[in-house]
């Protein structure tokens, strides 16, 4: 496919006619950097900017421009192919289509598991690994085995009891499920972004709503892609008895944990910044989890407190409603 669609490219440049497809490039290249560059004005990058507000908006700002190309290209392919042969753009769009792509896919993932603006190496071997499955997939289309590979792995099927499932199937099945979960915790981490900017809600109260959000979308999430590669969903309900029955023996503590974190942020017995004393700890809360509470002490050690612990134990919390608390301290002398 390739070697045909650079010889047909290699005809088109002894035709005049290929000068209009050589201005559609031009014109597309120019309308998307003036695109990028309206975008870059209208958030300009800004060393003070940190964590979600640098990663939603500069790092964006990546992606318009080689997404912006790509559907310019196309529309201008869609356009031009109704005169003459449009083989140039039609080398061009799948290359700017998988930078696109890769573009989006970063950042997607450092939106997600990257929000604190700390990049780690796993993050960075995913991101290594997701670009050379994209250019890979570009590489395949290019040179006419796409349709090869397609077919061989819709042919090689695995027995699962006594149905059978094509390889492609299977793929289709955890790419449609990571895409739509990967979509939810996108939409979960802007949903409680905007949670948190809200100052007239409490913060336990913004807390416990982003953690309910990020649950529901990405069970949505998972239910929606089951249901577009053909599962019956009325399978899950044997998942949901096997379920039961590991919470009711194995689970009992985590999930005891979870339903205390809930408890926790709903009736504001605990906030951020509160100073409490449990059991042998004491110290200030810095985070709070749904199945753990981080304290951390006045010697900078922090502590990992699970929260069922916080609801079955007496609690001292020095700042529950006044943060004036009367402290003293021995004084020994000679």
């Amino acid at each position: 496919m390739l070697l045909d669609l650079l010889s047909d490219l290699f005809a088109d440049l002894h035709d005049t006619k290929v000068l209009w497809q050589i201005g559609v490039v031009v014109f597309c290249a120019l309308l998307s950097a003036g695109l990028s560059r309206i975008f870059r004005r209208r958030f300009p990058a800004n060393p003070q900017r940190t964590g979600v507000k640098k990663l939603g908006v500069e790092t964006f700002s990546r992606v318009v421009l080689p997404f912006s190309l790509w559907l310019f290209l196309y529309v201008g392919k869609e356009i031009l192919s109704k005169w003459q042969h449009v083989h140039l753009l039609s080398l061009l769009i799948p290359i700017f289509g998988s930078l696109a792509l890769i573009r989006f896919g970063l950042y997607l993932s450092r939106r997600i598991f990257a929000r604190s603006g700390d990049v780690g190496a796993f993050l960075l071997l995913f991101e290594k690994a997701f670009s050379a499955i994209v250019w890979f997939g570009a590489i395949v289309y290019y040179t006419g085995f796409m349709a090869d590979v397609v077919e061989y792995l819709e042919e090689t099927t695995l027995s699962l009891g006594h149905s059978k499932l094509s390889i492609l199937s299977i793929l289709q099945a955890l790419v449609s499920v990571v895409v739509t979960v990967i979509l939810a915790l996108w939409a979960s981490a802007s949903l409680e972004e905007r949670l948190m900017k809200m100052s007239g809600m409490h913060s336990s109260m913004r807390v416990v709503l982003s953690r309910v959000g990020r649950s529901l979308l990405i069970l949505l999430a998972i239910l929606v892609s089951l249901s577009l590669v053909g599962i019956d969903l009325t399978v899950l309900s044997v998942f949901g008895g096997a379920l039961g029955v590991g919470l009711g023996f194995g689970l009992q503590k985590i999930a005891s944990n979870y339903v205390s974190g809930f408890i926790i942020l709903l009736d504001r017995s605990l906030s951020i910044g509160d100073v409490i004393a449990v059991d042998k700890y004491t110290g200030k809360v810095s985070q709070i989890n749904t199945r753990y509470t981080v304290l951390k002490g006045l010697d900078g050690a922090e502590s990992v407190i699970p929260n069922e612990m916080l609801v079955s134990s007496p609690v001292q919390n020095f700042s529950l409603t006044d943060r004036a608390v009367w402290m003293s301290t021995d004084v020994s002398v000679a």
